[in-house]
């Protein structure tokens, strides 16, 4: 048994399993193997580590005063309350050159050590566990207190949040680091994270997380909400499959982007945005959750993006790069707002509701992959062309001003004018229905399709390029009609069609 007056033991590599009383202060310094107190010890001086590595088998072990860490580890083998004051990464004044102050607080593998004294994070910080010592610490002190540019790190085990204390530390340092393994456990604590690293798993359940600009590899898993604020002007990327169910809130000063280029990144959940959500994949990634509010979705993978939920944001699409597709083949996918497509939009739907009413501009490309019918309605300005793959492409305002492409399926003009580019395709249909179409092009292109007009409609080759068509063409007077003066056409089995034009030819069918 020791017994301390009113002043301080200094203890360098000991073990002591006895008691220790008493009114003074231990100071544990430079252990080259931790030291072991493992009695119930009641001094009530207080514990300093410095530079220290301390091992304490039950939760009294240091006495009743305040524990500073400085520089040093603290490790539990045993669960337990520490009801002790704790200061973690506290520094001392003054050393030239400066040191490094940060304390490392560790659980052994299945126990439990609870904090519910007062806790101050200063200095360069805390880390809490370790991959060897990969118990759960409670956070649920009395008061919690941190400076704003101190370190916060789970490096293993489980760090869980026992009152909204952890919310206060986390809500004023600049960061949180999450390592893989680790465990971020919000419960049901509305929680406030500035900045978010690491490749860990964060878990909250019944409440919302409120995150600012970040970077996280890991998993955020649980019922609750993530809401994004104050991206300062740079996106928060998730890149983890990300399972949490309560949906996410993107605020309109926030940038939501899911992946980094590579395979992975993803959400589940409803999607209520007034920022902009960014999809940046390489691979093919299918959202079916819903997305509303007054933001914008932006495409900028190399990837393909596939929505098949009904999605009624307001904000526009921009489609930077890869492939943004609308429905996979069902009768599900639907966007509102006007679209800049600058790579590839695919509409992929088999029923024949499906109305895009808003304009379509950029330089991209539109593709009709689906069985069912797409009605364009805008007045669609898109430069890179048309490609019709499957069902009808119905176009009552704009097909933009692109080549268009028919290998199948059919591509309606109801009573139009267009100026377009080449026409060309190995199948399908293209139904004029009395519309006048110019199709024009130095290049020479083949169309080995039909073309139905039921309604004496005018086709007008312009450009240097020789236009063929080598499949039937039908209209009101005869099954198949030679094209009329000033074009040169030659007639083979069905009817093909050679149309030259070195002016503007028109060709009436």
């Amino acid at each position: 048994m020791v017994t301390l007056g009113s002043t301080t033991l200094l203890i360098s590599d000991a073990s002591f399993s006895g008691l220790i009383s008493g009114p003074g202060k231990l100071q544990i310094s430079n252990t080259g193997s931790a030291a072991i107190f493992s009695g119930a010890n009641t001094y009530s001086g207080g514990t300093t580590l410095s530079d220290a590595s301390v091992s304490i088998g039950n939760a009294g072990a240091l006495g009743s005063g305040t524990i500073d860490i400085s520089n040093g580890t603290l490790s539990s083998t045993a669960s337990g309350t520490l009801a002790n004051d704790i200061n973690l990464g506290i520094s001392y004044c003054c050393f030239s050159p400066p040191r490094t102050f940060l304390a490392h607080l560790e659980v052994a593998p299945g126990q439990t050590l609870t904090l519910a004294g007062a806790v101050q994070i200063g200095g360069d910080g805390a880390i809490f566990g370790s991959s060897s010592n990969s118990g759960t610490i409670v956070f649920a002190p009395s008061s919690a207190s941190a400076g704003t540019f101190v370190k916060f790190e789970v490096a293993g085990g489980t760090l869980k949040a026992g009152n909204t204390q952890l919310g206060a530390v986390t809500s004023a340092v600049y960061g949180v680091q999450v390592d893989a393994g680790a465990v971020l456990d919000l419960a049901n604590y509305p929680t406030t994270i500035n900045q978010l690293g690491g490749d860990g798993q964060v878990k909250i359940d019944g409440a919302t997380l409120r995150l600012g600009y970040s970077t996280f590899a890991g998993t955020i898993v649980g019922t609750g909400m993530l809401e994004l604020s104050n991206s300062r002007g740079q996106p928060t990327q998730l890149l983890g499959s990300n399972t949490y169910a309560g949906g996410t809130v993107i605020d309109s000063d926030a940038i939501l982007q899911l992946g980094s280029g590579g395979t992975s990144g993803s959400i589940a959940g409803n999607v209520a945005n007034s920022g902009l959500f960014t999809v940046n994949r390489s691979d093919s990634y299918t959202f079916s959750s819903v997305i509303s509010g007054s933001g914008a979705l932006r495409q900028s993978g190399s990837g393909t993006t596939i929505l098949t939920g009904a999605n009624t944001y307001t904000g526009g699409t921009t489609i930077s790069s890869g492939t943004l597709q609308i429905g996979n083949g069902g009768t599900s996918g639907s966007i509102s707002g006007n679209i800049v497509n600058n790579a590839t939009l695919i509409f992929n739907r088999s029923d024949s509701v499906n109305t895009f009413g808003q304009v379509i501009s950029g330089t991209g490309t539109l593709v009709q992959m689906g069985t069912g019918t797409l009605t364009l309605a805008g007045t669609n300005t898109y430069s890179g062309g048309t490609i019709v793959s499957a069902g009808t492409l119905q176009a009552n305002n704009g097909l933009g001003t692109g080549d268009v492409t028919i290998n199948g399926g059919t591509v309606s003009v109801i009573r139009r004018t267009f100026s377009l580019g080449a026409l060309q395709g190995g199948g399908g249909t293209l139904e004029m229905s009395g519309s006048f179409l110019t199709f024009i092009s130095e290049k020479s292109t083949t169309f080995a399709g039909t073309i139905v007009d039921s309604l004496s409609g005018q086709l007008t080759k312009a450009g240097g390029g020789i236009l063929t068509l080598t499949g039937p063409t039908t209209t009101p007077a005869a099954p198949c009609l030679p094209a009329r003066a000033p074009c040169s056409w030659e007639r083979a089995a069905a009817c093909p069609m050679a149309v030259r034009s070195p002016s503007m030819a028109a060709c009436w069918i």
